[in-house]
């Protein structure tokens, strides 16, 4: 089929083919250069710190656990999973809310996300987005991931252990751009590590077999993989926030061997210019831990020029 008419059955049948375009599209060379793609990633990126600012919040408030949890799991909600806000779980909770968030606001920026993943969209495929497009849970996109991938070096067949694999869209990013993969997804919260297993189980984004998943349940000094050797551990904005972070490397190496890599995605405290998390390391402090803990640095690589969210990719090896 000529390229012309796969475009035109993209455009007379968006609701049938709508994931699988948002999915597969190629990005357009001049795109990665365009000002006002951009200018919407740097907005969806000022929008994700912002929620993250409102997460810090509730994690410091005096609310009861469960109650800290509930909404913490609302602005997970919000920018990582599957689902829109539900405006009735908002009225129902309202009590949890005043003072930390405001309702308005919480539905402010869930419209302002949608409207952002719109547009990301729009100029990624090059078609408009569906009605139902943030229902659907197309909240990442498919060029930035593929990118990502790409520079964190996973390729099809490996085994992969993620600490800190709560974010459930990367992993089904995975489970679409690579085959063969066995990934043990690791969470120390069990509630976050219960809706990871859950959409695993009932996503239709994991419904093809293609790579093996599973659930690990870690505590702050282990992964619970001890002897399990696998090519990468990847650790996204995680290592920040260990407690026992020299008991984690020590647990980490346990799982590998000459060909491990540990891959770490991280903002250094130095680079960051607002809404920064205050438990960011500065990158001496990064490369004190994994120096005195026996591990040599392979590779360090800048990702991404967003200003507002800066990142770099850190390759680990034991020798």
């Amino acid at each position: 089929m000529k390229m012309y008419n796969i475009l035109l059955f993209l455009l007379c049948f968006p609701t049938l083919v709508w994931g699988q375009n948002y999915f597969n599209a190629e990005l357009p060379r001049h795109l990665e250069d365009n000002p006002e793609y951009r200018s919407i990633l740097e907005k969806k990126a000022s929008l994700g710190a912002r929620l993250h600012e409102w997460g810090l919040r509730v994690w410091q408030s005096a609310l009861p656990t469960e109650e800290k949890s509930a909404v913490r799991q609302l602005l997970d909600t919000l920018f990582n999973t599957q689902k829109p806000l539900a405006e009735a779980w908002l009225d129902s909770n309202s009590l949890i809310l005043p003072d930390l968030l405001n309702r308005d606001s919480l539905l402010a920026a869930e419209q302002r996300l949608a409207r952002l993943n719109r547009e990301i969209y729009i100029l990624e495929n090059g078609v408009y987005a569906p009605d139902d497009f943030l229902d659907k849970g197309a909240l990442f996109m498919p060029y930035e991931f593929r990118k990502r991938i790409k520079q964190l070096g996973i390729k099809d067949g490996e085994t992969l252990l993620e600490i800190g694999a709560s974010n459930v869209q990367f992993l089904a990013g995975l489970n679409k751009f690579r085959r063969g993969l066995t990934v043990y997804a690791n969470e120390i919260d069990t509630n976050k590590l219960k809706r990871v297993a859950y959409q695993l189980e009932y996503s239709p984004h994991f419904q093809s077999k293609k790579n093996t998943f599973r659930p690990i349940l870690g505590t702050p000094g282990s992964t619970s993989m001890e002897g399990i050797i696998v090519d990468k551990i990847l650790m996204k904005s995680t290592f920040h926030h260990f407690d026992q972070p020299r008991e984690m490397l020590q647990s980490i190496r346990r799982s590998m061997d000459n060909h491990t890599e540990v891959v770490l995605y991280e903002g250094y405290r130095e680079k960051c210019q607002e809404r920064c998390c205050p438990r960011l390391l500065t990158r001496a402090e990064i490369m004190d831990l994994f120096s005195e803990m026996g591990y040599r640095l392979k590779s360090e690589k800048k990702y991404g020029e967003l200003k507002t969210r800066q990142y770099w990719i850190m390759k680990w090896v034991v020798d």
